[in-house]
């Protein structure tokens, strides 16, 4: 028995522009993903450089919360989210009380841009209050 080719349903248009590529996947090579215990070394470095308290009150914080929801736990904060392409470096993060850090993701206020920006930053806060 001879076998034939497939024929199509519908015959290809004749000049037809080739088929598109497609998008490589972006990869973040350039960003900087911490987890697991290099995540809790940055967390460490980050509070022994603001010295135990919060970068923007300056009100003495708890490394590890009382409490769910403790308003004086130490939350490691970042500038630019990871979802807009910040990493986790330690100029890209600061040390805020749990409240603080909760009204800036509610748009209380607006976080710097970057680390060198944050005295400049500071002053501007305690003179609006």
């Amino acid at each position: 028995m001879k076998r034939t080719p497939i024929q199509r349903r519908t015959p290809l248009k004749r000049g037809a522009p080739p088929r598109r590529k497609r998008p490589t996947p972006r990869t973040h090579k350039t960003v900087v993903r911490l987890t697991g215990e290099s995540l809790e070394m940055l967390r460490l470095a980050c509070y022994q450089r603001a010295g135990g308290r919060s970068e923007l009150s300056g009100v003495s914080l708890f490394f590890k919360a009382r409490y769910p929801g403790d308003p004086l736990a130490y939350d490691m904060a970042h500038l630019r989210s990871r979802g807009a392409g910040g990493g986790d470096t330690l100029d890209n993060v600061m040390c805020l009380a749990h409240e603080e850090h909760m009204a800036a993701h509610a748009g209380k206020f607006k976080l710097p841009m970057t680390y060198e920006d944050v005295p400049a930053w500071r002053k501007e806060m305690i003179r609006g209050n």
